[in-house]
């Protein structure tokens, strides 16, 4: 395996995942500029959101995993009826979400992806992890089997199964924690029935607060609990338009020699 002089051998790989490609120039800019320096490994897409056609070329034109960031809350004025995330949850676990309406919206949004990128997403994950919910996971298994299931090379799914990371404030494992009991271990059973691949584990969780100084001592934390297979979120952003400080803050971490240094020290490589 080739590796930097002076680093030991990189013998982890980590997933390290972008999501909201698509929500804003920002969210765009940032992402390709990571891709353009080796910074990420995937970019997760909203095919609905107001840059993604704009750039989309662009995104298909660098060597990242793409993924479709299946979207149940956020309203772009795609014809998808769409809800808060308390209200989804409690939606789906209540079964009061019409199957109809949800394999529907599924299937247009993959097929948006396809139309655009030309192709089959690499992944499908979920803007908050909505993916892993009830019935939206069972429309979305049984789409990707009737799509892909006689693929060689078929999309894998993100599961949010808890990985620890010493160090962190409790609230953020907490935080991490209830993610997971939304459905990480079902969607991961249900997955692998249907002969579908997901990743170890996840990192990533925050708060999206505490600047560069804060997400410098949590990403240095997630790296040196990261094992093979492994997928970390991020959400970074660049530019007068982004959303707010702490997405430029992620940019600015994940773009720095610090965060090279990091993943030398912990043997990882991004894959």
């Amino acid at each position: 395996m080739l590796h930097n002089a002076g680093s030991m051998e990189k013998n982890k790989t980590l997933i390290l995942c972008a999501d909201d490609f698509g929500a804003n120039p920002a969210a765009n800019a940032a992402i390709l500029a990571l891709a353009q320096c080796g910074r990420l490994s995937a970019a997760s897409c909203l095919v609905d959101g107001p840059t993604f056609d704009r750039d989309v070329s662009l995104l298909h034109a660098t060597q990242l995993q793409t993924g479709l960031h299946l979207n149940f809350t956020d309203d772009f004025g795609q014809p998808d009826s769409v809800m808060p995330i308390n209200q989804l949850v409690l939606a789906a676990y209540l079964r009061r979400l019409k199957v109809s309406v949800v394999q529907t919206a599924v299937a247009r949004q993959l097929d948006r992806f396809e139309s655009l990128m030309g192709r089959a997403p690499d992944y499908i994950d979920g803007h908050l992890h909505v993916h892993q919910l009830p019935i939206i996971r069972d429309a979305l298994l049984a789409e990707m089997t009737k799509r892909y299931g006689h693929m060689s090379t078929q999309p894998w799914l993100r599961n949010t199964r808890f990985r620890k990371a010493s160090g962190l404030p409790t609230a953020l494992a907490l935080k991490a924690r209830t993610i997971q009991a939304l459905g990480s271990a079902k969607l991961v059973r249900l997955a692998a029935a249907k002969h579908f691949t997901t990743n170890a584990g996840f990192l990533g969780v925050y708060g999206f607060t505490g600047g560069e100084s804060a997400y410098s001592k949590y990403m240095q934390a997630w790296l040196g609990a990261v094992q093979d297979g492994d997928v970390l979120m991020c959400h970074p952003e660049c530019g007068d338009e982004a959303r707010d400080a702490q997405r430029c803050a992620e940019y600015h971490v994940l773009s720095s020699g610090d965060f090279a240094a990091w993943l030398d020290a912990n043997s990882i490589r991004l894959g």
